[in-house]
């Protein structure tokens, strides 16, 4: 019911946005290809304390200066850049079919999308605030704008995808700034500009401090086919040898120079055909790293099933919320078996057939949420209309419950260590949140959907290597999900 709620909403809205339109322009785009696009930008500062838009502010913004956010200083620390290996923040807008000016910037395009940052780690199956203005930073495209959606497809709901004319098309993505002057750090709170209303000097603005000569970061043209979907991405496919490179600081040589220009991967998925069943929880694992050294060319991804039971946890009342009876013990009382799920092999895939499907056990939430009429997740005495409050530190809440993916090199024989831990991966286990948890019928159950988990390289600066984010070092793990039909 919630999830029809969305939809019509999202419906409501595209019709209030095509106002004035005729009752032709109202049906749905025929012919149409389904696209969604991610910023998969992965230099990024990883300062302490860090607010999310901290990332895109120009350099003189809040005393972050050129050499705080790359590093211009000699290559020593966190931030070595060199000035010839800095790039501009990671937010750029997306253009499809752009009108570009005698500098070759955009100044109209059919599809526009403003103000996207880097891809997120955890995408839910359903848009929220759909009709959001293009002032605010979006994370993917169409993100939450007012754009025609996709429908259904094998399945699998699309309500996070664009409809898109199909044919050919030219995509270009350019960097841009947060703001749009050269501000001072104690004056940077100001209206948002949308990119067309940019002068040229303000379009400019990103290559301050850089030796770079132009914004476009992406200049390319794609087919795209009738009721087919493709996921559209930003990315740096070049491979790189850290050992080559130095695990810390030196010159990027031997083909690893960061680019001038972004590749454009774009991924045919293959939901049709597949015979998704609604009520069963799946996942699928790209890996889009571009060192070897990160990830192999090809893993086995090993699962299982980590739970607390009521006997084994105690509602800390000061605090808010669930902890483990056993003190400074993070272990579950319950693991389903460790099963190899498959093996992954390739990157920067062009055409999911490759990434088969794995379904997943579910986590056994009847043992979990009211084994002796005690909810684990959060009081219930706390209501709003009828509903109980979920807390701002639900994903905490919600990791005692969890499921747990390994990398092991293809072939190996895993083992657990005494700890009780995964022994011999080739990086830390993931612990993931693949259900969303809904409250319905008085207590919370959980949502069976399809996870993609995106495996991304991560760094602070183009020549460091330190861990950037994410439970593995220089892996950026992304999940999204849609909901099965």
């Amino acid at each position: 019911m919630k999830n029809n709620i969305v939809r019509i909403l999202i419906a409501a809205i595209l019709l209030v946005t095509a106002g004035g339109c005729s009752k032709e322009r109202a049906r749905p785009m025929e012919g149409a290809a389904y696209v969604r696009f991610f910023n998969g930008i992965s230099y990024y500062p990883n300062m302490p304390d860090e607010e999310p838009n901290d990332r895109y502010f120009p350099p003189a913004v809040k005393n972050k200066t050129i050499s705080a956010f790359y590093g211009s200083d000699p290559p020593t620390g966190f931030f070595p850049a060199t000035p010839a290996q800095m790039r501009p923040g990671p937010l750029v807008s997306f253009f499809i079919d752009p009108e570009m000016d005698d500098q070759g910037l955009p100044v109209a395009a059919k599809m526009t999308g403003d103000f996207i940052g880097i891809q997120q780690n955890f995408y839910p199956y359903q848009p929220d605030k759909v009709g959001d203005q293009e002032r605010n930073i979006q994370v993917d495209w169409p993100g939450v704008l007012g754009l025609e959606r996709a429908p259904v497809q094998g399945g699998v709901d699309l309500a996070r995808w664009a409809r898109v004319p199909a044919g050919k098309h030219r995509i270009v993505c350019v960097y841009r700034t947060l703001y749009n002057e050269d501000y001072q750090p104690i004056d940077y709170l100001v209206t948002r500009i949308p990119f067309f209303r940019l002068s040229q000097a303000q379009k400019s603005l990103p290559l301050k401090g850089t030796r770079m000569n132009t914004i476009v970061a992406l200049d390319t043209v794609v087919e795209l086919k009738s009721s087919e979907s493709y996921t559209m991405k930003l990315v740096n496919n070049r491979m790189f040898d850290v050992q080559e490179i130095g695990s810390r600081f030196q010159s990027f040589d031997g083909g690893s120079v960061p680019p001038e220009k972004y590749h454009l991967l774009v991924r045919k998925e293959n939901y049709a055909g597949q015979a998704l069943q609604a009520g069963k929880l799946y996942l699928r694992v790209f890996n889009n790293t571009n060192s070897t050294s990160f990830l192999p060319d090809e893993f086995d991804v090993y699962h299982r099933i980590a739970w607390f039971t009521a006997s084994s946890m105690t509602y800390d009342t000061l605090q808010g919320k669930w902890k483990p009876i056993r003190s400074g013990s993070q272990r579950p009382s319950s693991y389903t078996d460790f099963k190899k799920l498959g093996t992954v092999s390739g990157r920067f895939l062009s055409d999911a057939v490759n990434a088969p499907f794995y379904e997943l056990e579910r986590i056994p939430y009847d043992s979990l949420l009211a084994p002796n009429g005690i909810d684990l997740i959060y009081p219930k005495t706390i209501l709003i209309d009828g509903t109980p409050v979920l807390p701002l530190n639900i994903a905490v809440n919600l990791i005692w419950s969890r499921h747990e993916i390994s990398f092991y090199a293809k072939g190996s024989t895993p083992s657990m260590a005494s700890t009780g831990l995964p022994a011999g991966v080739i990086s830390p286990t993931l612990y993931l949140n693949l259900e969303p948890v809904l409250y319905e019928g008085g207590r919370y159950t959980t949502v069976p959907v399809l996870n993609t988990l995106d495996l991304n390289t991560a760094y602070t600066s183009w020549n460091s290597f330190v861990k950037a984010t994410g439970n593995i070092p220089n892996v950026k793990a992304c999940i999204t999900q849609e909901i099965i039909r």
